[in-house]
């Protein structure tokens, strides 16, 4: 069962799970090992104006009501700095509003345990990349089971052989993610490589695995960020001007 701050869940309970983490938001209901509603918008930005909507239309294709969930899974990244803030405060906001279990996935995590159960080789590693969109990926290594082999680390195409190497083993290595060409290319040096784009159906397979498995890492709703927020220069330059603007004048 996961003990939350709130309540218990047992299994087989109703799981309804966020992600935004990316360049999609969508939201997944999960009963008694079944996907039965899933929405999704393609997007690199909006999630805020777009999961609320999702969630519910996951509901009604599940046809269930918010009265039949008892755990709220959700990503915590790493990722999109707004879009990991977008999903858990959408995610809080429900467990406080219904008094709900809560669960908070490392979506890297998920994905490793998802390109797992897909190839099942049980003594491969997996390494779990998402996208910066600084021209980088987070990346962290995983075992078969989900246990982590490496921390959590930035890193680009030039410095990733070399932290990799820290954390291999003689078994075969999958790379797993939400990647385009060039870097399917790139990548395919090191290993096999699964492209997926994460969403909100493999965080719940995570949090329900989780439910019997207490090796299987959650926590409360505390978001992944591997680094500082960075603002790009439109922004950078758009605060340095409203702090200007705000400064006192000088009298002569």
């Amino acid at each position: 069962m996961i003990e939350s701050g709130k309540i218990l869940a047992p299994d087989g309970s109703l799981i309804l799970s966020l992600e935004a983490s990316g360049d999609m938001a969508s939201a997944a209901v999960r009963k008694s090992g079944d996907i039965t509603g899933y929405a999704e918008n393609k997007a690199r930005h909006g999630h805020a104006e777009t999961l609320i909507s999702l969630v519910q239309e996951a509901l009604q294709q599940a046809g269930q009501s918010f009265a039949d969930v008892r755990l709220v899974a959700a990503g915590c990244g790493p990722g999109s700095f707004t879009g990991i803030r977008v999903c858990l405060a959408a995610a809080s906001g429900f467990v406080i509003a219904h008094n709900l279990a809560e669960a908070g996935v490392n979506g890297l995590a998920a994905l490793a345990v998802r390109a797992a159960a897909k190839t099942g080789d049980r003594q491969a590693q997996y390494l779990s990349l998402a996208d910066t969109r600084r021209g980088s990926w987070f990346a962290q290594v995983y075992d078969a089971h989900g246990v982590l082999v490496s921390p959590c680390a930035e890193h680009t195409s030039d410095t990733l052989a070399a932290w990799l190497e820290e954390y291999r083993n003689n078994a075969p290595l999958f790379i797993t993610g939400c990647l385009d060409a060039a870097a399917q290319d790139s990548l395919s040096f090191h290993g096999e490589v699964l492209h997926h784009m994460l969403d909100a159906r493999d965080i719940a397979e995570y949090a329900a695995l989780a439910v019997n498995d207490p090796s299987r890492q959650i926590s409360p709703f505390i978001p992944l960020y591997v680094n500082p927020a960075r603002l790009g220069p439109p922004k950078q330059n758009q605060n340095q001007a409203e702090k200007q603007a705000s400064e006192p004048k000088s009298v002569r």
